[in-house]
């Protein structure tokens, strides 16, 4: 089941507190992506199961990713069924001189923006 977006259109955390943060370098066709996921809140959990191993969550979060990229970062906050994620864009400079080869050895293009995204974990929404 694809969560439903919803754009609520809010401003990032001024102070966010955040729990976890990666950096991750990603590919989708023929582009590179520089994207940091910063979960803000109090717990990396949902019913006791870390976020990593919750599978649900981590499609959730790939759904995240695909929108963001369609959208080249300028949608506002997106609500999933878990989640409120507030996307932040801002100038890669370090992409001009990013090589990044695929495994075929094709040069892949650095995409010129590099995204942050807010992940909060929301309590599941009442049936």
């Amino acid at each position: 089941m694809r969560p439903v977006f919803q754009v609520l259109g809010a401003v990032p955390p001024s102070d966010p507190i955040v729990t976890a943060e990666e950096t991750r370098l990603l590919r989708l066709n023929d582009t590179v992506y520089n994207v940091k996921f910063l979960l803000v809140g109090h717990s990396m959990t949902r019913d006791g199961r870390l976020i990593e191993e919750d599978v649900r969550l981590q499609q959730e979060i790939q759904s995240v990713i695909m929108n963001l990229v369609s959208q080249n970062g300028r949608g506002g906050s997106v609500r999933t069924d878990s989640f409120v994620v507030m996307p932040v864009r801002k100038e890669w400079p370090a992409s001009k001189s990013v090589n990044v080869k695929s495994r075929d050895g094709k040069l892949l293009r650095a995409h010129p923006w590099s995204y942050s995204l807010f992940f909060e974990l929301i309590d599941p929404a009442p049936l």
